[in-house]
């Protein structure tokens, strides 16, 4: 409502004030440029678990209950041999899902193989995050992000508005900072480790989307420590697959079940209805791994990749753990 009537006083005094030489034409695309300038922003990244190349990267707008209407994109674009985007898209005023999909030649890195995976089907990688008024870099689409959006989607099931739709993705999005341990790349203070306290204060964690992450950067913390992640989620899929090769249909299958585990808050291999989540490989249904299963493969994958600098006590220290139980200055209404 504010930003209709800012809109409407432009109009009016623009459409009675012409400057000095300045025909009609003149003024009404100058609106015309002024009312685009203000109702687009834009958002870039990286889409990654590794890189995901030659991606389709759509905007949507989100409902009241946190689903994306994938109907209309607001902007879209394709990621680059690296996985890098930008997007400009049309503003809703509300949160909006960055959906990132297979593509033509679309190849995802693998870790655990080491190699470029055709990246096809129904693979992808879901960002929702809070709009900005202009523009957001570093709007990764990680395994971590898609979590946090799947988070965040069951939060807002119950919503009969929209006034606690940017609070519950910010508190989705901080929320799997901590189930993850990132906060200890990301802060760099022991006493925000949730392994070592029962409550943490929300205005120290950032959100999952709040750093620009090189990957190929190993002198930064919160880089080697995704990595290690990312590699042993791979590495765990890979486990499923039998240790054999093949396409990244089966980190698909492993990443959606993850997504649907850690929906409810608690990493328990059920979903949000209490039914057991199976990983479905090569058609054969398998529980979710537990959460020393995915702790293990972190583990196998770090030892097998020194250059990381990830020692075990640091992983050892980590786990996923259910919902955390924030203390924070602003009350979130989740």
């Amino acid at each position: 409502m504010k930003r209709l009537l800012l809109i409407t006083l432009i109009i009016y005094f623009l459409s009675n004030c012409n400057p000095a030489g300045e025909t009609a034409d003149d003024t009404k695309t100058n609106l015309l440029f002024f009312l685009n300038k203000v109702s687009r922003a834009t958002v870039s990244g990286k889409a990654m678990k590794g890189r995901i190349s030659n991606g389709k990267v759509n905007v949507y707008a989100t409902s009241t209950t946190g689903t994306c209407d994938t109907t209309t994109s607001l902007g879209t674009t394709t990621t680059d041999l690296e996985g890098n985007y930008e997007v400009n898209f049309t503003k809703t005023g509300y949160p909006v899902c960055v959906i990132v999909t297979p593509g033509t030649d679309s190849k995802m890195y693998d870790e655990a193989q080491k190699k470029d995976l055709n990246w096809t089907g129904s693979a992808s990688m879901t960002i929702i995050i809070n709009e900005p008024k202009t523009a957001r870099k570093g709007v990764n689409g990680t395994p971590f992000a898609r979590f946090a959006a799947a988070r965040f989607q069951e939060i807002a099931k119950s919503n009969s508005g929209r006034s606690a739709i940017a609070d519950q993705v910010t508190y989705a999005n901080k929320t799997t900072v901590v189930q993850f341990g990132l906060n200890r790349s990301f802060i760099r203070r022991p006493e925000v480790m949730f392994d070592k306290i029962t409550k943490i204060d929300m205005d120290t964690i950032p959100d999952v989307l709040s750093e620009e992450i090189d990957l190929d950067d190993k002198t930064n913390n919160t880089s080697t420590y995704m990595t290690a992640f990312l590699g042993g989620i791979s590495t765990k899929a890979k486990d499923y697959k039998g240790n054999a090769e093949g396409s990244a249909d089966y980190i698909e299958s492993f990443l959606d079940a993850l997504s649907k585990d850690l929906a409810d808050g608690k990493a328990d291999g059920k979903d949000a209805t209490g039914t057991t989540v199976t990983v479905s490989v090569d058609g054969t249904p398998t529980a979710v791994p537990t959460i020393t299963e995915i702790k293990a493969a972190v583990l196998t994958y770090a030892a097998s990749n020194p250059g990381l600098g990830i020692t075990t006590t640091e992983i050892q220290n980590t786990t996923v753990v259910d919902a955390p139980v924030f203390v924070q200055s602003t009350p979130v209404s989740v």
